[in-house]
């Protein structure tokens, strides 16, 4: 998966067609376990992954596949050290203590390496490009590859999402 590049249109996996994002991580989820070939679009090539046959493995490699989602805020949470450095939503980051940042995960990336450090933000806001400087809180989380207990830096951000995808999962997938 890894050799799929960033912003590629992922058009077919097995013989499914793929239509939203839902639709990739259901036919990943469903494919029969071995080797399934995807076929990407823009550019155009076929890359073929091994699916394992464990469910728990399946879930991890579909959890660990992002897609792409541009770095704009959305939404800034009351009283985070988002909020206290005077981000909006709509807020478009550019740039992470002045390393350029063009996807919401590279933003994520960055902000989590960044717990408790004074941290400065570049961002574009009306046409207009303004810094403002963010502590990120200390938080515990599950990573979602190894599962493991991790300590990550959270401003109190969400991203402006896309469309959204329902999809029956098993209740142990939905606790």
């Amino acid at each position: 998966l890894a050799s799929i590049p960033q912003g590629a249109v992922i058009e077919r996996i097995g013989n499914r067609e793929v239509q939203n994002w839902g639709d990739v991580q259901e036919a990943l989820l469903q494919a029969q376990p071995g080797p399934v070939t995807i076929e990407v679009d823009s550019p155009t090539r076929t890359v073929t992954v091994e699916v394992p046959a464990d469910e728990a493995l399946r879930e991890r490699m579909v959890g660990a596949v992002r897609y792409w989602m541009e770095p704009r805020i959305g939404q800034v949470v009351p009283g985070s050290p988002a909020d206290d450095a005077g981000l909006e939503g709509g807020d478009l980051i550019v740039a992470v203590d002045g390393v350029p940042v063009e996807t919401w995960w590279d933003l994520v990336d960055v902000v989590e390496d960044r717990a408790g450090v004074e941290t400065r933000l570049t961002l574009e806001r009306n046409g207009s490009e303004l810094v403002r400087i963010a502590t990120p809180d200390e938080v515990t989380s599950t990573d979602p590859v190894t599962g493991e207990e991790v300590t990550v830096g959270q401003i109190g951000v969400n991203s402006t999402g896309g469309a959204v995808t329902y999809e029956r999962v098993s209740l142990s997938r939905a606790a």
